[in-house]
């Protein structure tokens, strides 16, 4: 009897996990998969960028001002960054209704 509980349970268990993960979020196209990869490099790189330039930065004595402006610096980059990558998101996207309005004329 417990056997066939723990089985009936793991089973429910099992098809309501799948459910969710199927549910859970919409299938990409090619162009938007390209596009996170290719952010995602980006972010590493600039990750990669900043890590290097500290090391030097760390190397040398700066005044606190001289501190500040590199650490402000370094955040304007992951502004930018991160700025530039939601324009071609919200680029890709509009790109894609236009291109769905137009396959499907109204």
């Amino acid at each position: 009897m417990r056997k066939l509980l723990l089985l009936l349970s793991l089973s429910a268990l099992a098809l309501g996990s799948l459910s969710g993960t199927l549910l859970s979020a919409p299938a990409r196209s090619f162009g938007e998969r390209q596009l996170k990869m290719q952010q995602k490099k980006q972010r590493k790189d600039l990750k990669q960028q900043q890590r290097a330039m500290k090391k030097v930065i760390d190397q040398h004595e700066l005044s606190d001002e001289q501190r500040k402006r590199f650490t402000n610096d370094m955040k304007m980059q992951e502004r930018l960054l991160h700025k530039s990558q939601k324009d071609d998101s919200r680029r890709l996207k509009q790109a894609q209704k236009v291109a769905k309005a137009a396959s499907h004329p109204a």
